[in-house]
């Protein structure tokens, strides 16, 4: 129960990946009022495939409806799938759902709507399948988590059992939520970003159909944003929400895999791991390690990226980083393939990257000390195919300095 809440309130999917770019479904633009209007129905199985980035080990699509296809004896099962675009502002959403089947842990339908995670921000409107509630998340806070009401009739399970017809309309700072035609509620004073529209599942298996967005408004100020190669959120460490910790990255463990050490003497690995205000090659900030043994480090120790970040399964990618070190020679291994020895200049290093599939956690960047010294790193990359080009921020990151300002 607590594990389902973390990623209720958090939006922490480890099942889904992410992405700025525009989806473009069946689209059909209004000239007079400028509305786009995106309709899926599940008529061919590649295209929604590809338009609602939809994972083959948990979604199916047969005869015109979505299915879910999760193994609900287990505990904590989750699939989702996402559509839209982070400039999404005022827009409705409708569609058809059922439960086929529900686990025996706690279940809920969860619609994350201007979903952004570079701003960390979303209002999620959810149901266990007899009242719907909602939550507003702001800088990765839960800053309201109420209920608006009970649904007319609980939502039925199994294959025969009648469809609920969800409407969402978010405008401006208003969203209002209808269950087959009656209105359920208003949510007042939500936050005025955008981003696009997420459907997650926890413990239960569903069926949709007939899946309508209307966009009414945008966010030009993002429109203007341009486009980058780089897919890895805070690539050059300068948002840290918590003082000298990268917002996207972490470690591998904090202590657990290793001697209990760290775990016990936080200070003092504040010290060893933690962004760098005085060394940088891009921004104004790095990260900095110092592996105090001549030993490789435990997880403690390690940068490791802690976003899903939507590669392809099978398709190449070049990992790169700019790194630099106190001590000529020490040595460093990049994602577990390749080591390197770093000089006392900023050198860009790069390891290829493939996503082999078949693992709910993906796209984990590692950089770890191998031998006794302090590194910097700064300036990483993931990109498609097997060259690397010249470092640029990656798009969120470009959004977020936009909106700071």
């Amino acid at each position: 129960m607590k594990r389902v809440m973390k990623h209720l309130l958090f939006g922490l999917c480890i099942v889904c990946i992410w992405s700025l770019c525009s989806t473009s479904f069946g689209e059909q633009k209004n000239t007079d009022s400028d509305m786009i209007t995106f309709t899926e129905d599940f008529k061919d199985s590649a295209v929604a495939v590809k338009r609602l980035n939809l994972h083959p080990s948990q979604w199916g699509i047969s005869e015109g409806t979505l299915f879910s296809k999760l193994n609900i004896d287990k505990t904590d099962q989750m699939a989702a799938f996402f559509f839209g675009d982070v400039n999404w502002r005022n827009y409705e959403v409708e569609f058809k759902i059922r439960q086929i089947s529900a686990g025996s842990k706690h279940q809920l339908i969860r619609v994350d709507l201007r979903r952004n995670d570079v701003t960390h921000s979303m209002l999620s409107i959810y149901t266990g399948g007899t009242a719907v509630g909602y939550i507003q998340t702001v800088d990765n806070k839960g800053i309201i988590n109420q209920a608006l009401a009970r649904l007319p009739k609980p939502m039925g399970a199994g294959d025969q059992a009648d469809w609920s017809m969800f409407k969402i309309v978010l405008s401006d700072s208003v969203a209002t939520v209808y269950v087959d035609g009656t209105l359920i509620g208003k949510v007042d004073n939500v936050a005025a970003t955008s981003g696009f529209v997420r459907v997650n599942i926890f413990n239960l298996n569903i069926m949709v159909t007939d899946l309508k967005v209307t966009v009414v408004k945008t966010s030009d100020k993002q429109q203007e944003i341009r486009s980058s190669r780089n897919i890895l959120p805070n690539s050059s460490f300068e948002f840290c929400t918590q003082d000298s910790l990268p917002d996207y990255w972490g470690c591998m463990s904090w202590g657990i895999d290793d001697p209990p050490y760290w775990a016990v003497h936080f200070d003092e690995w504040r010290k060893h791991w933690g962004t760098d205000n005085d060394v940088a090659f891009s921004g104004g900030r790095s990260v900095r390690i110092t592996n105090p043994d001549d030993k490789p480090a435990g997880g403690a120790l390690w940068l490791r990226s802690v976003s899903s970040l939507g590669t392809t399964p099978g398709k190449p990618y070049t990992f790169s980083a700019y790194m630099k070190s106190d001590t000529p020679g020490m040595r460093v291994s990049l994602s577990r393939q390749r080591e390197v020895a770093l000089s006392t200049e900023w050198q860009r290093y790069s390891v290829p990257y493939t996503n082999k599939g078949g693992s709910l956690v993906l796209d984990a960047m590692e950089i770890c000390p191998v031998s006794k010294g302090t590194l910097w790193v700064d300036a990483v990359q993931l990109e498609e195919e097997s060259e690397t080009t010249p470092y640029c921020a990656s798009l969120q990151d470009m959004l977020l300095a936009s909106q700071s300002g």
